[in-house]
């Protein structure tokens, strides 16, 4: 499984920015996101929770894809589950798949 990793939101990419901690002092203290500056070499700056809100809003899409598939017999006609190890649900499956794959290919030869 892939590990996620922020995208910048203008260009998309993953590698082209750098997040730095700015030396300025008018951010408080206990405020760990005040004085964080992400920027792109695309030109797209964030600031602060900014930042924080783009990584959420990011790493929430990134785990919606991350959701179970529903995983069906690769037959196209069948919709059951398949079996443990095999991508069909049954024998007969398969068997229709390699007799529907033949007759395909046997058309395509004519």
């Amino acid at each position: 499984m892939k590990a996620f990793k922020m995208a910048c939101p203008k260009c998309k990419s993953s590698s082209a920015y750098h997040v730095e901690v700015s030396r300025s002092y008018y951010f408080r203290k206990d405020d760990q996101w005040g004085p964080r500056v992400f920027s792109c070499m695309c030109g797209k700056q964030l600031f602060g929770l900014g930042i924080k809100e783009e990584y959420d809003r990011q790493l929430l899409a990134w785990e919606e894809t991350l959701a179970p598939q529903v995983i069906t017999c690769a037959w196209k006609d069948c919709s059951d589950e398949p079996r443990e190890n095999s991508k069909y649900c049954s024998v007969a499956c398969k068997n229709r798949y390699a007799r529907w794959a033949y007759r395909q290919r046997k058309k395509a030869k004519r």
